[in-house]
């Protein structure tokens, strides 16, 4: 959640920055948008509650 806000939902950046592979990430997603019903790569409005989780999760560690 964090790298995908860190770089702008830019799957190949947060791929690049965790050093993962992109079907990793994309299978992430899928798994995020199934359990917390968002999809920030195609909805702008999820995009942003996306950007607060991050925000969120970053202040509890």
């Amino acid at each position: 959640i964090t790298a995908m806000s860190k770089n702008d939902m830019n799957i190949n950046k947060a791929c690049e920055s965790l050093e993962i592979h992109r079907n990793t990430m994309v299978y992430r997603m899928k798994k995020i948008k199934k359990i917390l019903g968002l999809d920030p790569i195609n909805n702008h409005k999820d995009r942003i509650k996306f950007y607060i989780l991050s925000i969120i999760l970053n202040k509890k560690n």
